[in-house]
C-alpha cells in the first residue's frame, strides 16, 4: 500500500525517525508533517530532506511559509513544518489555493532546480525574504 502522509512528533528525536524512514521516503514520497522544536540541531533533518529533494514550509496559524532553514520554536502553534517532495509541489499549491491558505515563498536557495518554483507554479513573484 502507498504511504501519502507521515506525521512525526518525536520530542527532539525527529532526525532519528527520519533516518529510519529514508527508504520509505524514497519509495513512497509522502508529505511529511514534522514538529521542529527550539534548541535542537536540525542540520541532519534538513540535510536528509534536501538530499531527498524535499522543500519545507513552516505551518503558521494563517499561512504556509517556505523557509531556507529550519527554525524550531517553543510555541506550540509554531513548531510544525510540512516537507513536500519536489514532484508534489504543484499539488500543494493547488490544495492551498482551493483552501485559500496563503503561501509565502523564500527566494535565493535551491534555485538551480530544473522544475519551476512554487511561486512560478502559482503565477506569483517570489517573496524576497
Amino acid at each position: 500500500s502507498q504511504v501519502d502522509l507521515l506525521k512525526i512528533d518525536a520530542e527532539t528525536t525527529e532526525s532519528l525517525v527520519i533516518r529510519g524512514a529514508v527508504n520509505l521516503l524514497r519509495e513512497h514520497r509522502p508529505l511529511v508533517i514534522c514538529e521542529v522544536l527550539a534548541d535542537v540541531d536540525h542540520s541532519e533533518l534538513q540535510q536528509t530532506f534536501a538530499n531527498l529533494d524535499y522543500e519545507f514550509f513552516h505551518i503558521g496559524p494563517t499561512h504556509l511559509e517556505q523557509h531556507a532553514r529550519l527554525r524550531g520554536s517553543v510555541a506550540v502553534d509554531e513548531r510544525n513544518y510540512v516537507f513536500v517532495p519536489a514532484e508534489k509541489q504543484a499539488m500543494l499549491v493547488k490544495v492551498c489555493q482551493a483552501a485559500e491558505i496563503p503561501l509565502i515563498f523564500c527566494s535565493g536557495f535551491r534555485s538551480a532546480r530544473a522544475t519551476p518554483s512554487l511561486a512560478q507554479m502559482q503565477g506569483k513573484d517570489s517573496d524576497p525574504r
